[in-house]
């Protein structure tokens, strides 16, 4: 991600406690923003401390929310059948205990801002959120960085009519590039 977010900005979801957020930072361009999404409360508050610590407030737009398909509220399970904390592993289910807000991307980042990567760790939700940013991502074609790869009609027809095709696997994620891209050409070569 660091090599590739150019001069834009990213939008980083399911930020855990923001650890990733100080490298991206450093990696993006004057003026580039990390728009960073965190809907467990205390992951968020974690999150938070980390911005604070490393004077990112600048650069980082962090919103407690979940991304998906329209702005509204949804449950989100933050413990296990133990009552143990899931941490990272919290998940819009159905069966949640915790009401969120939801919001998508269309229409919350100005037309204005060019969005270069969307990275979503967001466990098994990745289909909603980007159902929620479709206009963006035709809009400006980013690399988009999915831990579970929708398996969807919808999906396959986005990658197709945006000329997306699938790069590599980096840590369990899958990348698509926009073929379009110009950052495209730098991934994997390294």
């Amino acid at each position: 991600m660091r090599e590739n977010c150019g001069g834009g900005d990213i939008i980083h979801a399911g930020t855990y406690f923001g650890d990733f957020l100080p490298g991206l930072s450093a990696a993006t361009g004057a003026g580039a923003l990390i728009w960073a999404f965190e809907p467990n409360e205390e992951n968020y508050r974690c999150a938070s401390i980390t911005i604070e610590l490393n004077a990112l407030r600048h650069r980082v737009k962090l919103t407690h929310a979940a991304l998906g398909p329209e702005n509204g509220t949804v449950m989100l399970s933050v413990l296990d059948a133990s009552d143990y904390p899931l941490g990272g592993k919290s998940r819009i289910d159905g069966s949640g205990t915790e009401s969120v807000t939801q919001i998508a991307l269309d229409g919350l980042i100005p037309d204005d801002r060019h969005v270069s990567i969307i990275q979503l760790d967001v466990e098994g939700y990745e289909e909603k959120a980007l159902r929620g940013s479709e206009q963006l991502v035709r809009r400006d074609r980013p690399i988009l960085i999915l831990e579970t790869v929708p398996a969807s009609d919808w999906f396959n027809e986005l990658l197709k009519d945006c000329d997306y095709i699938f790069k590599q696997t980096v840590a369990d994620n899958s990348v698509f590039v926009a073929v379009s891209n110009r950052l495209a050409i730098s991934i994997g070569q390294r």
